[in-house]
């Protein structure tokens, strides 16, 4: 349960001198105690090294928004990155459906700087629902 769970269940039925002292020491010295509670800390994936060897080799996109209505009416800031050179592009764009991602993406990314050999894309939690 805990030290401060126990430490409540206890005080309803018992008192004593010291008795959270007590509690507290008992449970950070029990071995099955110890053995059964977690870390507390949620695992983590290890980092992975990803080299890139030439520019344009992976990009990233993302969507950021929405945000406030602009003049032109649009919500949504599309942003493409390499992962080599580090540029970022930015686009604004009115919604975030699939046909204008690709439109911008092929009509004003690829067709300045060409075709990747990878894209990548990863939402953030936030937007996984």
């Amino acid at each position: 349960m805990g030290v401060k769970k126990t430490i409540e269940k206890m005080k309803t039925v018992f008192t004593w001198y010291k008795m959270s002292q007590d509690i507290t020491e008992h449970i950070q010295n029990c071995t099955i105690c110890n053995k059964i509670k977690g870390t507390g800390k949620k695992p983590k994936a290890p980092l992975m090294d990803y080299r890139v060897g030439y520019p344009l080799d992976r990009i990233g996109i993302d969507i950021i928004g929405p945000l406030t209505l602009t003049k032109k009416k649009n919500k949504f800031i599309l942003v493409i990155g390499d992962y080599f050179t580090r540029w970022m592009e930015a686009y604004p764009i009115p919604h975030q459906h699939a046909d204008l991602v690709a439109q911008k993406l092929v009509m004003e990314f690829i067709a300045r700087f060409g075709i990747p050999l990878e894209l990548t894309y990863r939402p953030r939690k936030e937007l996984r629902k």
